[in-house]
Parts: C-alpha cells; sequence; structure tokens
C-alpha cells in the first residue's frame, strides 16, 4: 500500500540543504558568476593628523550625553582637552579572489567588493611630552618624560568610561574601525585633578607598520 505523504516546504528547503552538504562544490561546476574571479579590495593608511586644543562640550541626549569637541581654548580641569583627527588617508587596493559560497542572495551581490576602505593600521605606541617642567604632586617631571599616565581618552558618551592610552590601544586591536579612516578622531584630557604649566605638548603615535605621527600643539594649560 501507497501512503500519499505530504511534504512541506521546510522539509524540501531542509532536504536541498542536505545535498549542498553532501555533494563537494568546486570553481569548475558551481554556477557561481564570479567563482573564482578576482576583484580589488580597498585597505587604507593614514597620510595626515591633526592636532588642536579646545574643550569638551556635553550635549544631552536621550538618557546620557554625546562629548563632543569644540575649538574654544579652557583651563578648566574638567573641560581643558586636545582632539587629533586623522585628516586624510592614502587608499591602496589589493586583489581578493572569491571564493564559491553557498548563498540565497543574487550573486551580483556576494561578489563585490565593500565600498569603505578598510583601515590597515593599528596604534602600536602613543607618547605625549612637555616643554615645560610639570610638578606633578610635588615631584617636577622634566621636558620630554612620558606624561601618559596622567591623561586619559574621552569616550563619545558620558556614561562610558574614559580609557586610559594603554587601554585603548587594546581596543583599537580589537577594532581597527576605531581609529584611522578619514574624520576618526582622539580627544585627550587630565585624568586627575592638577594643574599644567602653559606648555607645548608633542604626541608621537606609532602604528604598527612602523610609520610614526610627531604632533604638538600650540598652548595647553589646566588651572585648579
Amino acid at each position: 500500500m501507497i501512503i500519499n505523504k505530504k511534504i512541506t516546504f521546510s522539509q524540501y528547503f531542509k532536504y536541498l540543504f542536505l545535498v549542498y552538504l553532501l555533494v563537494p562544490v568546486s570553481c569548475n561546476d558551481c554556477d557561481d558568476s564570479c567563482c573564482d574571479e578576482a576583484f580589488e579590495q580597498t585597505f587604507s593608511t593614514i597620510s595626515e593628523m591633526e592636532i588642536e586644543v579646545g574643550r569638551i562640550e556635553r550635549v544631552p541626549v536621550s538618557n546620557s550625553e554625546r562629548i563632543d569637541f569644540v575649538s574654544e581654548r579652557s583651563t578648566d580641569i574638567v573641560d581643558a582637552a586636545f582632539r587629533i583627527v586623522v585628516n586624510s588617508t592614502e587608499a591602496v587596493a589589493a586583489k581578493t579572489k572569491h571564493e564559491p559560497s553557498f548563498s540565497l542572495m543574487n550573486s551580483s551581490y556576494a561578489c563585490d567588493p565593500p565600498v569603505q576602505a578598510t583601515p590597515s593600521q593599528f596604534i602600536s605606541s602613543i607618547n605625549i611630552t612637555s616643554s615645560a617642567v610639570v610638578n606633578a604632586f610635588g615631584r617636577d617631571l622634566e621636558p620630554g618624560t612620558s606624561l601618559n599616565r596622567f591623561f586619559e581618552v574621552v569616550e563619545n558618551f558620558s556614561h562610558l568610561s574614559n580609557l586610559s592610552i594603554n587601554q585603548y590601544i587594546r581596543e583599537h586591536k580589537d577594532n581597527i574601525w576605531l581609529f584611522g579612516h578619514t574624520d576618526t578622531r582622539l580627544i585627550f584630557r587630565l585624568n586627575r585633578f592638577m594643574e599644567f604649566p602653559r606648555a607645548r605638548l608633542k604626541i608621537v603615535i606609532g602604528m604598527d607598520d612602523g610609520t610614526i605621527f610627531e604632533l604638538t600643539t600650540d598652548r595647553f594649560e589646566v588651572n585648579l
């Protein structure tokens, strides 16, 4: 006796998927229109950075505050800051081979390379020094002494904790999009209550590919 058995769409899809897994696929017989085709994927490297002294401005948004940078100098310990911005990048194209893959999307989507250039550099080091003697809690720090421990990287929203310089470098390694494409920024401020004499700050940023950027502020000063 033959019994008619109704097959649902989900079952039919499951059978097709099992067949796909069991049958070997190669570029010689796949029906992907760009199978074995190479396309250019664009990567970017930083070509120029800019530094500016200003202040932090807090803008209320929802249940938090957005942290903006304003080009208006402040000597207040809470607001005084300086910003580093990526001004321009250089694009480098690299050939990337398309690998065959199972997809329900139209093959033209699968063949398209990413639209935005992907940053290719990680920050490996940041060093902040001063042109003047800095008195830190009774101890004089001569010009050229690293001041990293007195500065922090400001997050974009007030409900997020600011990061030490080393913490930011580690986060950048986990997320390359944090810094490296045009208009991305780093905002620094003092992380403790201390006076900072009128001085020029020198910031040296090293990238993982050996590139070094040296930036110098104009007058930076903080009063309690």
